[in-house]
């Protein structure tokens, strides 16, 4: 209670000012910030649409999705690591106000609105004649399951073909020693990428695709060499996809997304059909049969060749009040699956045969001022695994008896401070959330990643004022739910506090005809984060050869500071992780680990055409352990330094060149002692050639049929070396290769 006390008094103390910017709290690094270009702009229908990112999204985030209306397009962005750009062709925009949302699509693939904003666009003959304002509420859940809608009804016709091929090629390489020399020392390949998007719109029917294809002159770099070898075809159909639509009935065919259904089927993404249709104003049904794993190629063209290998899943939903849709929904489902013991494309594991099905419900609801979220949901499954003659042939194993189980959730956010304003300029929020997740022993879904047997119970706060943000939570987890005496039973206890305070927002001065404070080099954007897990045994199981000193009891604290500065030319970036693990059991108590990490990041940008970064981390871990087997205090040190740099001489010409030196040094009472070093140098020229300079590219919103080519020369050196003392092992390898390629986009 002291230090939730502290936390809320720390964050009043340090508002100041709002902020309209829109941010993704994660644990490890700042706050996504996501601001649009044309926000407060009355634009044009055929004028593009520009997404701007403080910083680029991490893998460990998840994906972003952008949704203009109701129409998913995020498949035709230009993305660079800080920019989302849309160029609305052959659909202009949509005439009137529109709102366009940003989601983030977590790696558990729940889907998370983290920005929304207005798009006001006036039509060419229609300029006194804008739509009013949508009223119409977003309905609360996901929208993986959209199909992506035309522009308004109108007649038109496009093809949009895409081609590029491109020759690599490597002249030479030298290795040392020669064992560590590869294969293929020189080589030149050719690749081909191409698609072809068509969209015709004729009133109530409207029809898109896209189709892509990849090939390759070297086999092992075929689409499927991973599985048929060397009869994998050279050029190969990548993906596909085929939408129709007629009046409010859609239809698609190929490679897509379904189900947004946590524990039965949450975007399973392959190959197959799918339909959506309404039930008048208020009711909506979709099907959908599929693949059972991802795959590419010419052959089973819609992925439903093999009846025992194929997913199929419906749903149907209802809204209950017919003028706030999203207000009370609820959604029925179901799943019939089969799975043969088949990988994907680009999967390599041994799998088993199974099959299960199963229906469910899900109900989401939202008061009117968007205060109180409610999601919840209920799936029962059966599961079994056929008998698979590769695993078992003479089919003298003991089958695996069918298994009928249950699955729930229940997620509510509740604001109770929402839009407060402190000051002229500061508003504050604060929001509570609960999370409760049950998932019964052996259950199992072919079309979800669920963990089985688990219960999980969470609650956070998260508030923000001005714009400093902080959140907390504390989750509570345990297996072992048919408390069954002869199986170890764990808990975990969780505890986590975020803070973020951009100094600048806070205190820096605002520049005449702006809104908001510039970054600024002096003061900080700071950030904060505490992480306590502690994973401990309920009791001994009975009849078992387990003994106190072996049950688990770890108690794990994560510390993580960061602090960055930014300017017109200058980025400086401080990083501080002191992480702690210690083993409390019985007789294990002076077993620890220590890490301890310092990060310092700089960038330098004293032209428009050139930017300099350098990173240094000093990373220290302390081992002490009292088990006798082990070194009792071992003590690991790594020092990592690199350097990026990019210079842009012209419109057409780019050099970079990248390098990074990783060194470790270990020492042990029983070990001894042991190095190693790693460096890495990459420098890199091309030439862009035909086609137009940068600048005039990024205006040229209808740029088609312009040849474009790229020529570029590559210098790469690798260097390793290893020394273990205890040992006598020495090991040495050094590599440096020259690589050239030109490419060719015709389209």
């Amino acid at each position: 209670m002291r230090l939730m006390k502290f936390c809320a008094l720390f964050v009043i103390f340090l508002a100041g000012s709002q902020s309209g910017a829109y941010t993704s709290a994660n644990a490890d690094t700042e706050s996504l910030v996501i601001t649009a270009a044309f926000d407060g702009q009355t634009l044009s229908p055929q004028s593009q649409l520009e997404l701007r990112l403080n910083r680029p999204a991490q893998p460990s985030e998840g994906a972003l999705a952008v949704f203009v209306g109701s129409t998913d397009v995020t498949g035709l962005l230009e993305t660079t690591s800080t920019r989302l750009r849309y160029r609305p062709w052959p659909n202009p925009l949509p005439a009137g106000e529109t709102k366009v949302t940003v989601y983030l699509i977590t790696p558990n693939r729940e889907w998370k609105q983290i920005a929304q904003f207005t798009l006001r666009v006036i039509g060419e003959t229609a300029t006194a004649q804008a739509q009013p304002p949508d009223q119409t509420q977003t309905p609360v859940g996901t929208p993986s399951e959209t199909t992506p809608q035309a522009a308004p009804a109108q007649s038109g016709f496009a093809i949009i073909p895409s081609l590029a091929i491109a020759a690599k090629s490597q002249p030479g390489s030298w290795y040392a020693p020669a064992t560590a020399r590869p294969a293929r020392t020189t080589f030149t390949d050719y690749t081909l990428q191409g698609s072809l998007k068509t969209s015709i719109e004729r009133k109530a029917f409207g029809m898109q695709s896209q189709f892509d294809v990849v090939g390759s002159s070297y086999r092992p770099e075929a689409l499927r060499y991973g599985i048929l070898g060397d009869k994998a075809p050279r050029i190969d159909l990548s993906s596909y996809l085929m939408q129709f639509k007629l009046g409010s009935t859609s239809f698609n065919a190929g490679h897509i997304n379904y189900g947004s259904y946590r524990h039965l089927i949450n975007g399973f993404a392959s190959r197959g059909l799918s339909l959506s249709r309404p039930l008048g104003k208020r009711a909506e049904v979709s099907v959908a049969a599929m693949n059972g794993t991802n795959i590419v190629g010419w052959g089973n063209f819609f992925g439903l060749d093999k009846r025992d290998h194929q997913v199929v899943s419906g749903k149907i939903g209802y809204e209950v009040f017919e003028n706030r849709p999203g207000g009370l929904r609820i959604e029925a489902f179901g799943l019939s699956g089969s799975l043969l013991p088949l990988t994907g494309f680009n999967q390599n594991q041994i799998n088993d045969a199974e099959k299960s099905r199963g229906a469910g419900f899900r109900v989401m609801a939202t008061d009117k001022a968007q205060r109180l979220q409610l999601d919840a949901g209920f799936t029962h499954s059966r599961s079994f695994n056929p008998h698979d003659p590769l695993l078992d042939p003479t089919q003298s194993a003991i089958g695996v008896r069918p298994a009928t189980s249950d699955a729930r959730y229940f997620d509510i956010n509740y604001k109770l401070i929402q839009d407060a304003a402190l000051t002229e300029n500061t508003r504050a929020n604060l929001q509570v959330t609960f999370q409760h997740e049950r998932v019964d022993p052996l259950y199992r879904s072919v079309a979800a990643d669920t963990q089985s047997n688990k219960a999980l119970n969470q609650v956070g706060l998260v508030a923000n004022v001005g714009a400093v943000t902080a959140t907390y939570s504390h989750a509570r987890f345990n297996d072992n739910l048919d408390d069954i005496p002869a199986l170890l039973k764990t808990l975990t206890r969780r505890h986590s506090f975020t803070i973020s305070a951009p100094l600048a927002s806070l205190f820096g001065p605002i520049a005449a005809g702006q809104s908001s404070p510039q970054p600024s080099m002096w003061l900080p954007q700071l950030s904060f984060t505490y992480d306590r897990t502690h994973q401990f045994a309920a009791g001994i199981p009975i009849n078992s050869d387990f003994k106190e000193p072996q049950l688990p009891n770890q108690l794990g604290v994560n510390y993580l500071l960061m602090a960055e500065w930014q300017s017109q030319r200058f980025r400086y970036s401080y990083r501080l992780n002191y992480s702690t693990q210690a083993n409390i059991g019985a007789n294990r108590q002076d077993t620890k680990l220590n890490n301890l990490v310092n990060g310092l990041t700089v960038g330098f940008n004293p032209h428009t055409a050139f930017d300099i970064n350098f990173d240094l981390s000093v990373e220290n871990v302390l081992n002490e352990d009292n088990n006798g087997n082990k070194d009792s205090r071992r003590d690991d040190r790594t020092l990592r330094f690199g350097f990026f740099a990019n210079w842009r001489p012209t419109g057409r010409m780019t050099l970079t060149a990248n390098f990074s030196n990783t060194g470790m040094r270990s020492f042990g009472d029983l070990s001894l002692a042991s190095s190693s070093r790693n460096m890495q140098f990459d420098a890199q020229w091309s030439w862009r050639f035909l086609g137009k300079k940068n600048a005039e590219q990024e205006q040229a919103v209808r740029f088609l049929g312009k040849l474009q080519g790229q020529w570029y020369v590559r210098y790469s050196h690798r260097y390793a070396r290893s020394r273990n003392e205890l040992q006598k092992l020495y090991g040495f390898n050094r590599g440096n290769t020259l690589n050239t390629g030109l490419s060719f986009t015709f389209f």
